[in-house]
């Protein structure tokens, strides 16, 4: 495994891949290497050739991405294919690898890649049909607290935000393209209109190749009237409209790879202050574990506790599960948007 690893990473560092597709039959692989510049079918097919040459096992295996559609099972003919992926047999168990992207780990695909399945290409025995697994473990957790400060009418505090799995490699790759501001700025778009960042930075021990923790300093004004302050607790808003608009729904929605979205935030109660009223309690679920959303909160005299737990655990879903799903994110929508804690000052 560790040399697999190795073998992996140094193709992966050595090249850039062009952005072009293609399969074998069209690879100028030695040129590419030479050029440290390649397409898919050039990079991959080093990286298969070097772990063969290594004594692990690797074959070739033809596929589509994602935009171009699945190939014909029944009778496949080589215009269906439009990529290479390596499929390495190491103790016993098999990765699928693909070195184009530089901040894919070891026995992750790109997302373009994740289109079912593929035909792995044994030419010492008979190819065969082999599933496209995405990678499981992808979230995007906040945990944020919040204080007010009455006599500036702001309240300030922080947000912990780690990415996991697609959503470190989705983060890794849009900061390649952007400077610190233009990440933010791209960041802020997530956030309440009249949140300010204070200080931004990447925590660095607490992350590795498939996590990036962030830390976020923020002011934020608060909105009173009266004796009264109303508050969004949603800092962030994973979803500021809901991706489904459309009333129907006539093909299957594919999201590719599995998704969970966390958010917890703790608003302390300023002195002089009670709660007035919370946001209703929410749980749904969609077939057998398909998604689910929890929303919750708990409170003392000291604090409110907001948690917000959503998850896509299938990947795929059939037209007729398309109305259901449109509502469920359309309640999340609705949460995040229109959600208000309302604190009443204690009148003495």
């Amino acid at each position: 495994m560790e040399k697999a690893i190795d073998i992996y990473n140094f193709i992966r560092d050595h090249y850039t891949w062009n952005e072009g597709y293609g399969i074998y039959g069209e690879a100028k692989v030695k040129e590419a290497f030479n050029t440290y510049v390649g397409n898919v079918a050039e990079i991959n097919m080093s990286l298969i050739n070097l772990l063969n040459a290594s004594g692990i096992k690797t074959n070739l295996m033809l596929s589509s991405t994602r935009q171009d559609g699945l190939p014909k099972k029944v009778n496949p003919v080589m215009s269906d294919f439009n990529y290479i992926i390596a499929k390495a047999r190491i103790n016993g168990k098999d990765y699928l690898l693909d070195a184009t992207d530089k901040h894919i780990p070891f026995g992750m695909l790109p997302f373009h890649a994740l289109n079912h399945y593929g035909r792995v290409m044994d030419f010492s025995d008979e190819s065969y049909w082999h599933n496209i697994k995405a990678y499981a473990k992808n979230r995007y957790q906040v945990r944020a607290r919040v204080e007010f400060d009455m006599e500036s009418e702001i309240a300030f505090g922080s947000m912990d935000v780690l990415s996991l799995g697609y959503n470190a490699i989705e983060l890794r790759n849009l900061k390649d393209e952007k400077n610190e501001e233009e990440y933010l700025n791209t960041l802020s778009t997530h956030f309440q209109n009249n949140l300010e960042v204070i200080s931004y930075k990447q925590v660095q021990e607490r992350s590795d190749e498939k996590k990036v923790s962030e830390r976020i300093q923020f002011n934020i004004e608060i909105l009173t009237s009266g004796d009264r302050i109303y508050f969004n607790p949603f800092l962030i808003q994973f979803f500021k409209q809901n991706p489904f608009l459309k009333k129907e729904r006539d093909y299957p929605i594919d999201f590719g790879y599995p998704r969970h979205y966390k958010y917890q935030i703790n608003v302390s109660i300023p002195e002089g202050y009670e709660i007035l009223d919370l946001p209703k309690k929410d749980v749904i679920r969609l077939g057998d574990n398909m998604a689910s959303l929890k929303y919750f909160n708990s409170q003392n005299e000291k604090a409110i506790m907001i948690s917000f737990d959503f998850s896509v655990n299938s990947t795929y879903f059939e037209p007729t599960d398309y109305e259901v799903l449109r509502k469920l994110f359309s309640r999340i929508v609705e949460i995040q948007n229109n959600t208000l804690l309302v604190l009443k000052k204690v009148k003495s």
